[in-house]
């Protein structure tokens, strides 16, 4: 018998939201580390002391860790799975008119997927459920939250 998976939401309307994504070309990258779980590269084009730093991981989970009101009525025999993701590591810097440095602020943004290693969930599966991620972070009208959250409002308005 084939199975077929899904979401039970509802909620699919898209928004304006205007999200630029960028191309990641490993030539303006230079290889930092590789290791069997994890990959780190640092920009060329970036500069040498405001570095922008992207490193790839992943690795196995003994427990798909869920929050308490995530709880299955209908939970898979196996509760292992794996993890990986991407995180951007930036120097924003600050400087006056005449380019005197002030000071740099780092930034950094992770984003990590984990889930039952099965091949019933698929990469069509994980691409809806980022697009959820990043579509919690923007309101209707498509400007984002991200002003509100940096002040702590975080429930949505």
């Amino acid at each position: 018998m084939s199975l077929k998976t899904g979401f039970t939401f509802t909620n699919v309307e898209a928004n304006d939201s205007n999200v630029t994504v960028y191309n990641i070309e490993p030539a303006d990258y230079a290889q930092l580390k590789d290791e069997p779980n994890m990959y780190k590269m640092s920009n060329t084009t970036a500069g040498v002391d405001t570095p922008e730093i992207i490193t790839y991981q992943c690795g196995k989970l003994t427990k798909v860790p869920l929050s308490e009101e995530m709880k299955s009525n209908f939970p898979s025999p196996s509760i292992g799975g794996i993890q990986y993701g991407v995180k951007v590591e930036e120097l924003l810097r600050v400087q006056r008119e005449d380019d005197t440095v002030v000071h740099d602020l780092p930034v950094s943004v992770c984003i990590t997927f984990k889930h039952a290693r099965t091949a019933s969930i698929t990469e069509s599966d994980l691409m809806q459920v980022l697009g959820r991620a990043l579509g919690a972070l923007f309101k209707a009208d498509g400007s984002n939250r991200l002003a509100d959250m940096m002040r702590f409002c975080i429930k949505p308005r």
